[in-house]
């Protein structure tokens, strides 16, 4: 791994020059600008995992709880199966015994409550007959409630939801996956009847009360959540009803000569000024088109698109919505349907609207009616929506909803298909008096309505395992991105601890080079000392010379020293100017900054007060309208007064708003200070850092220059005493030769 700075030893930084120096900063603040970029990242990465964590985990209760109530089932099997184990027939009531209309499916809590009615006509006041098994039954299916309540029963695994209380808890307080188990489908049963949701009030009914939620938990002995489940329920329900959105209308489709179809619709008013309101949870909003046509074998190919919506303008009309349909066929039956899809926020899917009416181009060769989804949904199409298009809904008579898709078991009876077990009731319906008749066609629809059902909760739980699967391989594949990421992080440190060695390599030559160099100079001078102590007779032109080489190399020394000095001294000036001008210039951004944040600030302000401006006019102008109206119109004199408290809570929410907005921005500012404050703390370390390393090479060259001055003067001074020695030896001998000449 590349070394830090606290890696240098002091030798090393001794023999390094100035660039080399700066340049090490320069590294080693890269290389801290690089780790803090890639610990951001993995951060960035660490956010990003456990958010989506977090949505798994979420998604997965959601399922889960959806997949629960598919428990009480077993409860209204229960219910209906006490009967018949004491020989009374499977779910006969009395009334349908005795020749009356066949009734509606039940609420949980009246069919529960309808369940104790008849034991207690049938073990009669004093509940002697059969009292044992009464309270035994009534006991494990209290417990049996209980733990559906509570979660605890809950058996993916269970058959079928039978009508009435498992489709509405299903269908409330599931969250639908695509819209296609939305709020047209839960008002439904599952195919041979319809029965009335959970807070909707069917017409020519009385209005139901909130005990018909609260029986359910009041009456059961063994429940731990008699108190909360009322409660539960009932906001599950408003919530839902909340969401929902009106299905597009007036449907147009025009074929050109190309083969593509030109489809336009209008769309509801109101959403459209809710797309256009900032403040409004409403996010998006955009339409799904439905393409149908006939394949091999008479069957339907589904197709589906995705449409963007068109915004409400300024002026007052509204223009409608389009698309167009590409690669249809001329001469080839189609048929056409939209629905919208929106996107709330704080809600995690999306909600969607029942489809509009379909728009047909040509002719089908086969009468494609109710179950054509169920027929499109193995063929080649796109999706197999479950919900019903607005034109194929057809009513089961009297107050009841529209029901979806014909079950195939009903839809082979009609066609004559009837298997061996219908056929034998057949034959003793035609010998049975009609109450008995109207009996069995009850108990079938029901047998029909589970085995609908049990087919509509297989494909939920196929494709809850799919979204499960899918989110599994996106985390996956998450992991893997960030393990691919920290290898390329690892791999670029390697790329650079590998050029850093390399540089240290380079840098250790050059040093021994350098040695290298002094110590052939040293030899170099040994040698002449040698040679000058060896020719002692030389001339004294030849020590003339000599002395001039000195000091013509003594003088070059000393420029090479004021050149390099001045060279230096250009350069921290050099440096001193360019720190000068970037703190201007981050000066004069950061000023130009404040400058910006007191205009963004004084705008949001003067919006403030425009508004509340505004409103106050509007106060005041509904005040003249009520004193013009007070004598008259007490009871509108109240409803004035609760909506201007209404505005007024407003205007103060706004105004805390405004001082909240003020507050968070005084902190930003604050923490922006602080932070840029700290950056130049550390900024002023680093070059008080580089200035005491510089001021300490600086000192040890001066020393070694200083050193290698001394040794030279040492060296003149031997050369000197040695001349003059020389001399007066030289001197000396002479006059000895004079004197043995005279």
């Amino acid at each position: 791994m590349a070394r830090g700075a606290r890696d240098y030893q002091f030798s090393e930084l001794s023999f390094m020059t100035r660039e080399q120096l700066v340049e090490t900063c320069l590294r080693l603040e890269s290389r801290r600008q690089m780790m803090d970029i890639l610990l951001a990242e993995l951060q960035n990465e660490k956010t990003k995992l456990q958010r989506h964590r977090t949505m798994l985990t979420e998604r997965i209760d959601r399922v889960e709880g959806s997949v629960g109530c598919s428990g009480a089932a077993q409860l209204l099997q229960r219910m209906n199966g006490i009967g018949s184990e004491r020989g009374e027939g499977p779910a006969a009531p009395a009334s349908v015994l005795g020749g009356a209309a066949p009734q509606r499916p039940l609420h949980g809590a009246q069919l529960l409550q309808h369940w104790r009615s008849e034991k207690q006509a049938q073990t009669g006041p004093d509940g002697a007959s059969a009292g044992g098994d009464v309270a035994a039954g009534a006991g494990t299916m209290s417990a049996t409630i209980a733990g559906i309540l509570s979660g605890q029963a809950a058996n993916p695994t269970t058959p079928a939801l039978a009508p009435g209380l498992p489709v509405s808890l299903a269908g409330f307080l599931a969250e639908p996956r695509d819209g296609r188990l939305g709020a047209h489908k839960v008002a439904m049963g599952p195919a041979g009847g319809a029965m009335p949701a959970l807070g909707v009030v069917q017409p020519g009914e009385p209005k139901p009360p909130d005990a018909a939620i609260t029986q359910l938990s009041h009456g059961l002995s063994g429940s731990t959540m008699a108190s909360s489940t009322p409660e539960v329920l009932a906001q599950a329900v408003q919530e839902r009803f909340a969401m929902e959105i009106p299905a597009p209308e007036e449907l147009l489709a025009r074929q050109q000569p190309s083969g593509s179809v030109s489809l336009t619709w209008f769309y509801d008013e109101q959403v459209l000024e809710q797309l256009a309101d900032l403040r409004h949870p409403l996010r998006s909003l955009a339409f799904e088109v439905r393409q149908q046509s006939e394949g091999a074998n008479g069957r339907l190919r589904l197709r589906t698109y995705g449409c963007d919506c068109c915004a409400i303008g300024e002026s007052e009309e509204v223009g409608e919505q389009s698309f167009e349909v590409e690669g249809c066929v001329l001469g080839r039956p189609y048929s056409f349907s939209v629905r919208a899809c929106a996107q709330y926020d704080g809600q995690a899917s999306t909600v969607y609207s029942a489809y509009s009416e379909s728009f047909t181009l040509g002719a089908f060769s086969a009468p494609h009616g109710h179950g054509s989804e169920c027929a499109a949904s193995t063929c080649e199409g796109q999706s197999t929506a479950l919900s019903t298009p607005r034109g194929e809904l057809r009513s089961c008579g009297g107050t009841w909803s529209s029901v979806s898709v014909v079950p195939d078991a009903l839809q082979a009876g009609a066609e004559g298909h009837v298997v061996p077990e219908q056929s034998v009731a057949e034959e003793a319906l035609l010998q049975e008096p009609a109450a008995k008749r109207a009996a069995d066609e009850e108990l079938q629809r029901r047998i029909d309505e589970e085995a609908a059902q049990q087919r509509v909760e297989e494909e939920v739980r196929r494709r809850v395992e799919e979204e499960r699967l899918r989110l599994e391989g996106e985390a996956q594949e998450r992991a893997a991105e960030v393990q691919r990421q920290a290898a390329e992080a690892l791999r670029t440190q390697e790329e650079a601890r590998r050029r850093q060695e390399e540089e240290e390599a380079q840098q250790r030559r050059v040093a021994e080079d350098e040695a290298q160099r002094r110590r052939a100079a040293e030899e170099e001078v040994r040698r002449q000392q040698e040679r000058e102590d060896t020719q002692r007779m030389v001339e004294e032109e030849v020590r003339r010379r000599l002395g001039e080489e000195r000091r013509r190399l003594v003088e070059e020394a000393q420029l090479a020293q004021e050149q390099a000095k001045r060279q230096l001294e250009e350069e921290a000036l050099q440096q001193r100017l360019e720190e000068e001008q970037r703190l201007q210039r981050q000066a004069e951004a950061w000023r130009r900054q404040q400058e910006e944040e007191r205009q963004r600030f004084a705008e949001e302000m003067r919006h403030v007060e425009a508004e509340a401006q505004r409103r106050r006019e509007e106060e005041e102008r509904r005040t003249r309208e009520e004193e013009v109206r007070r004598r008259a119109e007490e009871e509108v004199r109240l409803q004035e007064e609760q909506k201007r408290q209404r505005e007024h809570e407003e205007l103060q929410r706004l105004a805390e708003e405004a001082r909240r907005a003020e507050a968070d921005a005084r902190r930003r500012l604050e923490e922006e200070t602080a932070q840029r404050r700290q950056e130049e703390e550390r900024r002023r370390h680093m070059e008080e850092l580089a200035q005491r390393t510089q001021a300490e090479a600086w000192q040890l060259e001066a020393q070694r220059l200083e050193a290698q001055q001394r040794e030279q003067r040492e060296r003149q001074q031997r050369l000197a005493v040695e001349a003059q020695r020389r001399e007066e030896e030289e001197a000396r001998r002479r006059r000895e030769e004079d004197e043995e000449d005279e």
